[in-house]
């Protein structure tokens, strides 16, 4: 094993163990894993500690580990079901994001962005992360009330509106 890989080993360790020890911190006193992943990453990554010295390696990690998510949804989604949800889909889905794009659009053309600019930045932000939301419906157990199945409607147009 080279010297890169055992760092890499070592980084994926500690961050493991550190995940270990703090969401259930986090979660006991009702702040979510989430916000205990990001506490732990951000002590740990190059503007804290600096403790992990492959972060480029460990970001291609979390990727593979949005990917899976992504999987799972898609494993546990039934066609039927999909198909139901259309009109949910494409109203709430559509609706969401043109609103808030202009939203964000108004805000930067009022700070005197150009207009090019203001569209990429109101679409940009308009997005949400499918990861980070349903991670927070899935730990309040929300995902199969209306509210939920209004949420992931809106979250899948998202992604579906990310991949061209």
């Amino acid at each position: 094993m080279d010297e890169a890989s055992t760092y890499y080993l070592i980084d994926l360790l500690a961050l493991l163990l550190a995940t270990v020890v703090v969401v259930p911190i986090f979660h006991k006193i009702r702040l979510g894993a989430i916000l205990g992943y990001l506490t732990v990453g951000a002590i740990m990554g190059p503007w804290g500690l600096a403790l992990i010295t492959q972060v480029e390696l460990i970001r291609h990690l979390g990727e593979f580990g949005v990917i899976f998510l992504l999987f799972i949804l898609g494993i546990e989604l039934k066609p039927e079901k999909l198909w139901q949800m259309r009109h949910l889909v494409a109203g709430l889905g559509l609706g969401q994001l043109f609103i808030t794009a202009a939203a964000i659009y108004g805000v930067a053309i009022w700070f005197d962005i150009s207009q090019q600019s203001a569209i990429i930045i109101g679409f940009g932000l308009a997005l949400s992360s499918t990861a980070f939301c349903l991670q927070l419906l899935a730990e309040r157990g929300g995902i199969t009330t209306p509210m939920g199945r209004m949420s992931f409607s809106i979250l899948l147009l998202q992604d579906m509106a990310v991949v061209p």
